[in-house]
């Protein structure tokens, strides 16, 4: 079938969605007049783009490439897609993605299951086909089950390409139990090559099995698939499971040539297609710093070009010699064959370019760079894309912020036009550059946004120069949202500060130790007394699995966690005592547990969670193996709840910013935008996502599953019961309060001063009347 066929009959299919229009995929622009930068006429580059002279790459001779330049007119993201596929039922399975021309297929199935997990009931296959040139999506349903047996209902499919229009699906069959040919069940029986057709229409399967056989291929057929590659020209390409050699199939299914591919540090490896559907192969070679170019032809492989130049991976070639690549530096550059011109076209940071796909040059000169993220988008970079509307800063205090930049990126994909200078200060000189800022604050020269700590949050609030955001969310967002983490950016009932990326902070506690649902500092000094006097070799508390105890001035820590509302302070009063009996007896039954660090065998009491890990399959990994006789009861506090959200940072806003509309919208994403949210490591932010994520009772699984994207799972522990510890994690995300941070200083004079006790140079009185007085001078000078 070729490529005029299926677009005759566009019409018939369904699912188009017409993406410059009002489709239904989602296209967000950014705000602002957009003009054409450089170029007076706003089709001045396609025009001309259009108007080259073709360069036959696979007959013409290449010019290496020196040192990358800078070009005279950068691209700029054009616009930005996320194709919308409509509703379709059952449980996302394998999906599988090709490049053909200038249009992207994904290839992707969803079945169903009995109630009881055990069977599948149905299952579809869809092809859905982009073209980057009309900028329309056509989806078809090629199989279901509930329509009768086909060859891709009966088997397993492992791939598919297209080349010059002309799909090509791979389907693997087994044997099973009743197999009448008495093959050894899961045995692989046949392995075939299908060609679908644009209207629905599946056609005859090629078995290719015998050949891969014949090439030492089978029973390890799965592991050869990652060639399984399809030429127009009618060639199967397939490699060897060593990666060392490359196989070649005819039309015929035929073995026809075998090419030695190399070892694992320089295999041959194919980068992308011509315009005419012919696979371009690559071989990079470290030593020499050269690459080595191919295509295919009867014999073995043709040398296109030996010589200084980069693997091309994440690439794409036009039809007048140029060689649009990604590189590592997470940049869009050109390679121009014929010149040996090379320009860095546009450049990004690491989370521009993600989970990258497939990368198409349209007629029109624009680069579309496919991803696959939470669900498949669409970026596209130009030369003539608008110019920039709208420049804010951003200053991260305390170094890289791998979220913020996300954030930052992915705001700008999704909003062409608008851009953000970011720029980290990193630790080692962090006093100098805090006073910059505060002084450039001072001035109003400060930057539009910042992200710091909160206690930096609460310095710039009382200078007066943050903005409140009291009115930026609406009701239902903030409904969305755990409340008390919200609370971590509000400053006298006013919100200062947006938290993004947070951990829950608590320690899971032996029930059969304590069964309240909290507990104070007199009530776990009780308990640690109780266990000393009985003889018990208790190790007071534990990090995340560890053997190893802790010393004496980290029990300490754990069990101030809550100074703020413990016996010994009242900030509100500015009163302290810790002269008392009851802290002279912490210090004492401090240093009676300590281990420092030194591994010990014996009961836990409690087991601190959150500082190394916080995504619920880490919580869940923690209760299953505490077999559920742990709690999370948190730190003692006298205040009713020692569970904490610990944000790591805010963002917050410049009260004198120009930008506030546009700052507005950007706020307003990073709470909407959770559909990008990690959720195998980090905490989610918005009320029951995971709901919809975890899989308990599936066939395909030993135990239970988290869905992190349309189509990637981990694995899940389970109770005994088979049931999942979500409400047990939501009921903990729920139940934390902002973790305190008024009282940090206080903290360190008591560290400080507690450790020449430890350390056997004071005695506890002489340390709590040194800790009384330094305290107590704090809290007068706090007046």
């Amino acid at each position: 079938m070729n490529r005029e066929f299926y677009k005759r009959i566009r019409l018939i299919l369904t699912g188009i969605c017409l993406f410059l229009g009002t489709g239904c995929g989602t296209r967000n622009v950014g705000t602002g007049e957009v003009t054409t930068g450089e170029c007076e006429n706003p089709v001045c580059y396609e025009e001309e783009y259009r108007n080259r002279t073709p360069y036959d790459i696979l007959q013409g001779e290449w010019t290496g490439h020196g040192e990358i330049q800078k070009p005279e007119v950068y691209w700029k993201i054009a616009d930005y897609w996320e194709p919308d596929t409509g509703s379709r039922e059952g449980i996302p399975g394998t999906i599988e993605y090709a490049v053909d021309g200038t249009d992207f297929y994904v290839l992707s199935n969803y079945y169903t299951m009995d109630e009881e997990g055990v069977r599948v009931l149905k299952e579809d296959y869809y092809l859905d086909r982009l073209d980057c040139d009309s900028m329309e999506m056509e989806s078809v349903l090629f199989s279901s089950l509930s329509d009768g047996e086909n060859i891709l209902s009966g088997g397993s499919v492992e791939g598919f390409d297209v080349s010059d229009g002309q799909i090509v699906v791979y389907v693997q069959h087994f044997a099973d139990q009743e197999d009448a040919s008495g093959a050894e069940a899961g045995t692989t029986t046949a392995f075939y090559a299908v060609p679908l057709e644009g209207d629905g229409r599946i056609g005859e399967g090629l078995d290719l099995l015998p050949a891969l056989k014949q090439c030492g291929m089978e029973p390890e057929l799965y592991t050869a698939i990652q060639g399984g590659l399809w030429e127009a020209r009618g060639y199967y390409f397939f490699c060897s499971p060593d990666m060392t050699v490359w196989y070649v199939l005819d039309r015929e299914g035929q073995v026809a040539d075998r090419i030695e591919g190399g070892d694992s540090k320089d295999w041959i490896r194919p980068v992308c297609k011509s315009v005419d559907g012919t696979y371009l192969w690559c071989r990079y070679d470290a030593d020499r710093k050269k690459s080595t170019y191919y295509v295919y032809e009867p014999g073995g492989f043709k040398v296109l070009y030996d010589g200084p130049g980069v693997f091309a991976t994440d690439c794409c070639m036009n039809r007048y010699g140029d060689m649009m690549r990604i590189t590592g530096e997470a940049a869009l550059t050109c390679w121009n064959l014929a010149t040996g011109q090379y320009e860095q076209c546009y450049v990004g940071t690491s989370s521009t370019f993600r989970n990258v796909v497939g990368m198409i040059q349209n007629e029109d000169g624009h680069v579309c760079v496919f991803s696959n993220g939470d669900a498949l988008d669409v970026t596209v970079f130009s030369k003539t894309g608008p110019a920039v509307t709208a420049t804010l800063t951003m200053e991260v205090l305390g170094g890289y912020d791998y979220q913020a930049r996300t954030l930052v990126t992915s705001y700008e994909r999704t909003h062409p036009g608008i851009t953000f200078q970011v720029k980290e200060h990193f630790l080692n000189d962090y006093d100098t550059e805090w006073m910059d800022v505060v002084n450039r604050l001072m001035i109003g020269e400060g930057p539009d946004l910042m992200i710091c700590p909160r206690k930096e949050m609460d310095i710039l609030q009382k200078k007066g120069y943050l903005a409140d955001l009291s009115d930026l969310l609406p009701p239902e967002t903030l409904d969305s949202l755990y409340s008390k983490l919200v609370d971590c950016g509000r400053i006298d009932g006013k919100l200062y500060g947006l938290v993004y990326d947070a951990y829950v902070n608590t320690l899971l506690v032996d029930t059969g130790v304590w069964d309240g649902n909290t507990w104070t500092i007199g009530e776990v000094l009780d308990v640690l007394e109780q266990g000393a006097e009985n003889g018990e070799e208790y190790i007071p508390l534990r990090i995340a699995g560890s053997n190893d105890g802790l010393s004496a001035g980290y029990l300490l820590y754990y069990l101030l966690t809550d100074l703020e509302h413990s016996p010994f302070l009242d900030l509100e009063a500015g009163t302290c005592d810790f002269t008392s009996e009851e802290f002279i007896r912490l210090l004492e039954i401090c240093k009676h547990y300590d281990s420092s660090g030194i591994q010990q065998e014996g009961s836990v009491i409690a087991e601190q969670y959150g500082i190394y890990g916080t995504g619920f399959v880490d919580f869940s990994e923690q209760m299953f193996r505490l077999q559920e006789e742990y709690a999370c009861v948190g730190y003692p506090t006298d205040s009713g709840c020692g569970n904490f959200w610990s944000p790591r940072v805010c963002i917050v806003v410049n009260r004198d910013t120009g930008n506030r509309e546009i700052i507005n919208d950007f706020l307003k994403s990073v709470y909407d935008g959770n559909s990008s949210f990690d959720f195998m490591s980090l905490t989610p932010i918005h009320r029951n996502v995971l709901e919809s994520r975890v899989y308990t009772k599936v066939d395909w699984a030993d135990g239970g599953y988290l869905k992190l994207d349309a189509h990637s799972f981990v694995p899940l522990q389970l109770k005994k019961n088979g049931d999942s510890y979500l409400t047990e994690y939501e009921s903990l995300l729920e139940n934390c309060v902002p973790q305190p941070i008024e009282a940090d200083e206080i903290r360190d004079i008591i560290f400080e001063e507690a450790e020449t006790y430890f350390r056997n140079h004071k005695a506890p009185e002489f340390v709590a009347e040194a800790i009384q007085s330094r305290v107590t001078l704090y809290l007068e000078e706090r007046k």
